[in-house]
């Protein structure tokens, strides 16, 4: 088959989770024969210069972007409340992206077209004036709950209204895209549920992200010094999530571990937390190697209380088998255990506990990261989930 994939920002390079996601999913396809044309918008926020990009990439995929500014600002979010779109996708409609998908359909032949995420969602009713090529629509998150658990957690009055309006308005818009495609992806069976019980019944089916299981784990360690967080920290979930862990989950393990290090990497870290001076914290910044710096730690944290889909970078700490503690959100949509694959903690007391109880039994946080490399064999093994995918892709064009 031939396949278009449209993305609101180009996958590359291998930095965050979504292009990951994005990346894992066109190589999956391509692995099994299909001829994959990958259509960008290439936004002010991830702007990436293209012409920095290695030759492959435009060979293997066939890739083109187009250059739109996305930045939010006053102005457009004011004008925003007399519109019905939600922000958050309003912005990445150009009629300069139209045209170039027009010419791209008009002088290709494609048997799908699959859209990463919602937010190039605002293309479909071009896309259906174009074509009548089958549209899946694959589901990184469920993107209006990201925003209905940020709102609830915002203190300031005015921001916490203007952000529930916008998650209300993303709910709408993402459930009828949902609706509105021939076929829907979810990257986890939580939120491939969350559609069915909203009454979502376009066809479906669950394709988490396929991981390659290193060949080798990280080294029981007899004595655990130092724990640590990878992620883009302009994401808003990860990024409330740190600032809950620093202020109030870190001071109680300093309290009984005051040797302990926390190691904090990730990409567009605030200047705020890139010079932190607290006790025990080492802020990297963008680390050159995410594996690298995940190998160096002994157990990894995912403190998070917003967010949905699944988070690449704990199936990665799990298949390299590190000990996990992990908000219950922060492990959504991964069939764990709690006390078996990792440890779930959602109050910053549990958190600091949970920490301290494989910090003081190194043995146990083994025995965790074994199963979890276990769970990651089984479950999202990258052969079995890119065969999966593409049977059931074959399914729909030939129905």
């Amino acid at each position: 088959m031939r396949i278009l994939t449209l993305y609101n920002r180009v996958p590359f390079p291998l930095r965050d989770g979504g292009a990951m996601a994005v990346f894992a999913m066109i190589e999956q396809l391509r692995a099994a024969g299909h001829q994959l044309d990958l259509l960008c918008l290439n936004p002010s926020r991830n702007f990436i210069n293209t012409s920095d990009l290695p030759d492959h990439l435009f060979h293997h995929y066939h890739l083109q972007s187009f250059i739109i500014n996305t930045d939010v600002t006053f102005s457009g979010a004011l004008l925003n409340l007399f519109s019905r779109q939600p922000y958050h996708c309003s912005r990445f409609y150009h009629q300069g992206f139209v045209e170039l998908l027009e010419r791209k359909l008009t002088e290709n032949h494609y048997d799908l077209i699959v859209l990463e995420a919602p937010f190039v969602g605002v293309y479909l009713p071009d896309i259906r004036r174009l074509t009548d090529t089958a549209v899946v629509l694959r589901a990184h998150n469920v993107d209006h709950l990201i925003w209905e658990r940020i709102a609830s957690r915002t203190t300031n009055l005015f921001r916490r209204i203007y952000l529930c309006l916008q998650a209300a308005r993303l709910r709408k818009f993402e459930l009828k895209l949902a609706q509105s495609v021939n076929a829907l992806v979810p990257i986890s069976s939580v939120d491939g549920a969350y559609f069915r019980k909203q009454g979502i019944t376009t066809p479906q089916h669950v394709s988490p992200m396929g991981i390659e299981l290193p060949h080798t784990a990280v080294a029981a360690e007899r004595k655990i010094q130092q724990l640590g967080f990878i992620g883009t920290l302009d994401w808003t979930p990860n990024l409330e999530g740190i600032e809950w862990f620093l202020r109030d989950v870190w001071p109680k393990v300093q309290e009984k571990r005051e040797k302990l290090q926390f190691h904090l990497a990730g990409r567009k870290m605030p200047v705020g937390l890139q010079s932190l001076h607290e006790t025990g914290i080492i802020a990297f910044g963008e680390v050159p190697d995410a594996d690298a710096f995940l190998r160096s730690l002994q157990l990894f944290i995912v403190p998070l209380h917003s967010g949905s889909g699944i988070r690449i970078k704990l199936l990665e700490a799990m298949a390299l088998g590190l000990p996990v503690v992990s908000t219950t959100i922060g492990a959504e949509g991964i069939p764990v255990v709690n006390g078996t694959h990792l440890l779930l903690a959602d109050t910053a007391e549990e958190f600091a506990n949970a920490i301290l109880l494989i910090v003081n039994d190194p043995e146990f946080g083994y025995q965790l990261g074994t199963e979890s490399r276990k769970l990651i064999a089984e479950h999202f093994d990258v052969g079995k989930t890119g065969y999966q995918l593409s049977s059931f892709y074959r399914d729909l064009v030939h129905a």
